[in-house]
């Protein structure tokens, strides 16, 4: 049976719009009635599409400070509160087992039967009636409180691609009909899991029937208004060993792996990176060096995740005298960050963006001290004068 969606011990449903303000802990109160009165839509900007790899295009809309940071105290403080089902996999806080794609391929190793299920354009086509539905019967909200937050998290009657609190909507969208479908299919032995758009359903044994699994998920997706998109839906099933693929990794063994040509590359990035800068100290200190050095590094991680015997090499490389060295000026810049973080310390220690500029000039430090540990050491001690408070609002 997959677990139904549940609350956490600290989440109360609110019922008033004084709540709501005090629990997003809003202090232009004006500003904040003005956003909502007049809409959101003036607060975002709009991204140049991103064309797919499939054709079409994918807009995405990117909000302004103000915006955002109401956003992620949502995510914060409403959608974090939330325990959610097994089967829901992007954008879920969980540090023990990370809800990415790679765990979420990992539920269809060995799969003899393979259904592969995409929901066509999304985000653009979740609609407000029914955000305000979840906020209204899955959170408990009053109606005015509702309305607020659906106002606050879609954009001109949709929920826009971009926002913050937009992947947590599309977790939610199909809270009154996905669970019970789940609970079915796995009463049949069937494997189910959606990341984000992207539903996969599995089996390990080909005999029996299963093209009627499709309908099933047809059904509860028709309920919400979407639609199905046939050019990315996949049925296959085999009685070999074929490798089927879920989320780009290939899953015919007992746990996932990336395919040849995507670790080979890897290898290749990780051999230009070391070959560029190997015991050259003027290019570790480039920036454009530090952002190609930490993207290959992130791409080697991965590999760690699905235990593949390629990483402990990579990783030997990558720390041969090749990783990033701080510039000369960087003493200035860190002491200026943590002057600043010092002023707005008293007034915003609490925030998630404090939080955010603390832990980016940890990680500046980090650097920092393979040429100046002095001076690394003395700013680890200015900043654990300031560590950002706890509990914030």
């Amino acid at each position: 049976m997959p677990k139904d969606f549940s609350f956490k011990d600290t989440f109360t449903p609110i019922q008033k719009k004084e709540s709501l303000i005090a629990l997003l802990g809003i202090k232009d109160v004006e500003k904040f009635n003005n956003l909502v009165r007049d809409g959101v839509e003036r607060s975002y900007y709009v991204k140049p599409p991103i064309k797919k790899k499939n054709g079409g295009e994918r807009i995405v809309y990117a909000p302004n400070r103000m915006l955002k940071t109401i956003l992620r105290k949502i995510n914060n403080k409403i959608f974090n509160q939330i325990n959610y089902p097994n089967y829901l996999y992007g954008s879920i806080p969980d540090k023990e087992n990370p809800r990415d794609y790679i765990l979420c391929a990992q539920q269809h190793c060995k799969a003899k039967i393979l259904i592969k299920i995409d929901i066509e354009n999304f985000f653009p086509t979740m609609k407000a009636k029914f955000v305000f539905k979840l906020f209204k019967e899955v959170f408990k909200f009053s109606d005015e409180v509702s309305d607020i937050l659906t106002k606050l998290t879609t954009y001109d009657g949709f929920v826009p691609q971009g926002a913050p609190t937009s992947t947590y909507l599309a977790n939610l969208y199909f809270h009154d009909c996905e669970p019970n479908k789940v609970s079915y299919l796995r009463s049949l032995g069937f494997r189910y899991t959606r990341l984000i758009d992207d539903i996969t359903i599995s089996r390990l044994e080909k005999e029996g029937d299963w093209k009627f699994v499709e309908g099933i998920i047809s059904d509860f997706i028709k309920q919400k208004e979407l639609t199905i998109n046939d050019k990315k839906t996949k049925l296959l099933s085999t009685h070999s060993t074929q490798s089927f693929k879920v989320h780009g990794l290939c899953i015919e063994e007992s746990s996932p792996r990336f395919t040849k040509n995507e670790r080979l590359v890897i290898k290749t990035q990780v051999n230009r990176i070391v070959k560029t800068g190997y015991g050259n100290d003027k290019i570790r200190m480039d920036k454009n060096y530090h952002n190609s050095y930490f993207s290959v590094k992130g791409k080697t991680t991965k590999l760690k995740r699905v235990n593949c015997p390629d990483y402990p090499v990579l990783k030997k490389l990558l720390s041969r005298h090749c990783d990033p060295l701080p510039e000369h000026k960087e003493i200035k810049r860190i002491n200026r960050v943590i002057s600043n973080l010092s002023k707005d310390y008293a007034v915003c220690g609490n925030t998630e963006r404090y939080l955010r500029r603390y832990f980016q000039v940890i990680f500046r430090i980090e650097i920092l001290k393979k040429l100046y540990p002095v001076e690394a050491n003395e700013f680890k001690l200015r900043l654990k004068l300031i560590s950002p408070i706890k509990n914030e609002n």
